[in-house]
């Protein structure tokens, strides 16, 4: 091809791709986002079309804005988790502000406002905001905050996994997918809805988290307790971009940096001392009474140590969040097993027959049995096979 021909060629393709990005919409997951919709009505319930709608993060700085419609109707979609503060005005109506808006990951929230006739200079602010119904959806789902996330009892690795127990539908923890060296909080698999746990679909940020080498719906990587924003459990009625799930979708928001510097720091410790002895170990220091047969627990020392800082780089626009965990584990492998002695591998029992019972032996039609050598049958504790009777 001439050079002049790979120019045209190549001018053609750029301008082909420009006009496929101009015209194609971008499609936002509502995974990741939640949205808010409602009405702008004066105090005699008729509709205000044309009303401004703004709604703001104080936390992050960011803002949204629209219009009502004829129908005095808006929607603002795509606003990640959060609390907001949500403004409406309209031309001869005094601005209402609705502070402290939960916006949850995946649901849509209905506030529909009222506005009171007046001038614009004055507003009315309303503080506490309203239970939320979830009138909008249809799915079926148990959301956990920070403060139930850090809060709840979540197992020996602190796995957030374990507040799957808490939805609708949960059965038993069926133990632990993986190991310490892929994932230090140790996934665990949990059926929901009858279904194995192979069909639940975990993800984090939005990106699908599966081990695909690993069976039995293990997740590829488990959040720290102390990085997670929220967590969102549906059973029924899925979004459509929860296509991979086939009886629990799992979404894990992590958090983010706001306007404020905010960190944590944690250590968790485990070790054999904080842990009682074993039922059957009859031979543990705390519980046996003879010195001579005691023994020391086992080693099991755990070390769960990290922390997080986050905080703005630029306020309202740039933000960063970093989060570390470490999970540090020393453990002496322990058991008890049983080996035949010498005598009792070559069938000699003789030792251990205890106290004979003084019983003749007796088939089934009552008559009495006798050895090889003439001497009634006694019935003892233990069989010898050496013996044609019993000892």
């Amino acid at each position: 091809m001439s050079p002049k021909g790979r120019t045209l060629l190549l001018s053609c393709l750029l301008a082909t791709g420009l006009s496929a990005w101009l015209c194609v919409q971008r499609l936002n997951a509502q995974v990741l986002y939640g949205s808010v919709v409602g009405t702008v009505a004066d105090q005699t319930g008729a509709s205000v079309p044309g009303a401004h709608v703004t709604i703001i993060n104080p936390l992050t700085g960011l803002k949204r804005e629209t219009d009502t419609d004829s129908a005095g109707s808006y929607s603002i979609p795509n606003l990640p988790e959060g609390a907001y503060n949500l403004t409406a005005s309209a031309k001869g109506f005094k601005p209402v502000t609705q502070t402290g808006i939960e916006v949850r990951i995946g649901a849509v929230v209905r506030l529909d406002v009222s506005v009171e006739v007046g001038a614009v200079t004055q507003e009315v602010t309303v503080q506490a905001s309203a239970a939320v119904l979830q009138t909008e959806k249809s799915d079926v789902s148990t959301q956990l905050g920070t403060v139930a996330v850090q809060n709840l009892p979540t197992g020996f690795y602190r796995n957030y996994q374990y507040l799957v127990l808490l939805a609708p539908g949960a059965a038993a923890n069926q133990g632990y997918t993986g190991s310490i060296g892929s994932t230090p909080e140790r996934a665990i698999a949990i059926p929901m809805n009858g279904l194995g746990p192979a069909s639940n679909s975990t993800r984090i940020d939005g990106a699908q988290s599966i081990f695909l080498w690993k069976p039995g719906g293990a997740a590829l990587y488990v959040a720290p307790i102390e990085s997670i924003q929220e967590v969102k459990i549906t059973t029924n009625s899925y979004d459509p971009e929860k296509g991979m799930a086939g009886s629990a979708a799992m979404d894990v928001i992590t958090k983010s940096g706001t306007n404020q510097l905010h960190g944590t720091a944690f250590w968790y410790h485990h070790n054999q001392h904080l842990a009682s002895c074993e039922p059957f170990d009859q031979n543990c220091k705390w519980r046996v009474f003879d010195p001579t047969r005691a023994r020391s627990k086992p080693k099991e020392i755990l070390n769960d140590v990290g922390g997080n800082l986050g905080g703005p780089i630029k306020k309202n626009k740039l933000f960063f969040f970093a989060n570390w965990d470490g999970v540090f584990e020393r453990t002496t492998p322990d058991g008890r097993y049983a080996v035949p002695p010498v005598d009792m591998r070559s069938g000699d029992f003789s030792k251990y027959l205890g106290a004979k019972i003084n019983q003749v032996a007796v088939d089934a039609n009552g008559n009495v049995q006798y050895d090889t050598n003439g001497n009634p049958i006694l019935v003892g504790p233990v069989m010898v096979p050496t013996s044609n009777g019993l000892g």
